[in-house]
């Protein structure tokens, strides 16, 4: 399986080849609380950089991950790993989230978010 992957990561230059590592280890990570998404240019880059400065928010490897369009086929264990960045920056656990623009012109993003996310969340206020 680990072959056939890293054929794929050869093809798909902008992927990090680090992923193949982070994938490998990544199955207990948390999958994102809250994902960015929004028109090019609306401010997404400018929420992602304030967000990313709270000290209980742990930013992904990269801004944009694409993993419900281009990376999907990478499954769920990459897009964890990728997620996972800073697992002992405090007591409590990271709140993880992703901020892809480009989702909000791909008609299919939507249900393979609903699919993956929402059996995965839960609602509660904030601390």
């Amino acid at each position: 399986m680990m072959k056939r992957v890293a054929q794929k990561l050869s093809r798909r230059s902008r992927l990090p080849l680090a992923g193949l590592y982070r994938a490998a280890t990544g199955a207990r990570a948390p999958l994102p609380r809250f994902l960015v998404v929004g028109n090019g240019r609306s401010g997404t880059g400018s929420l992602y950089r304030t967000l990313v400065r709270h000290p209980r928010i742990a930013a992904p490897y990269t801004k944009e991950l694409n993993f419900f369009t281009t990376h999907f086929f990478l499954g769920t264990r990459w897009y964890r790993a990728m997620l996972d960045r800073d697992r002992t920056r405090a007591d409590t656990p990271p709140i993880t989230f992703e901020a892809t623009p480009s989702y909000f012109w791909r008609p299919h993003v939507a249900g393979r978010i609903a699919r993956l996310l929402a059996r995965h969340q839960t609602c509660a206020a904030p601390a």
